[in-house]
């Protein structure tokens, strides 16, 4: 049995607090937000947390950008005919070719 309460809410109130609550949220979120400009054909290497040692090298390949999405991340190839589509390039580094 249900008691006779009436339910009173302003829901003006409450929807304005909702949109302060997604404005502040997307604010922190661009804020955050590490711009990369990666180009394809770039060349790139892709820095590896498991090698551990001080003597390791931190970064493997030389690879190739196939294509650039619109999200922000990228497709490289690994080999001909394999590709690897990456999705955080926060461990993409661009590869300079140095000459000696």
């Amino acid at each position: 049995m249900f008691l006779n309460i009436p339910l009173l809410a302003d829901w003006q109130v409450i929807l304005k607090q909702q949109e302060i609550l997604v404005k502040d949220v997307l604010l922190y979120t661009t804020k955050i937000q590490i711009i990369f400009d990666h180009q394809i054909g770039q060349k790139i290497l892709k820095y590896d947390k498991t090698l551990k040692g001080e003597l390791k090298p931190k970064t493997t390949g030389t690879f190739e950008l196939l294509c650039v999405h619109s999200n922000g991340t990228v497709t490289n190839l690994l080999r001909p005919g394999i590709n690897e589509y990456v999705n955080d390039c926060s461990f993409l580094l661009n590869w300079m070719q140095t000459s000696l």
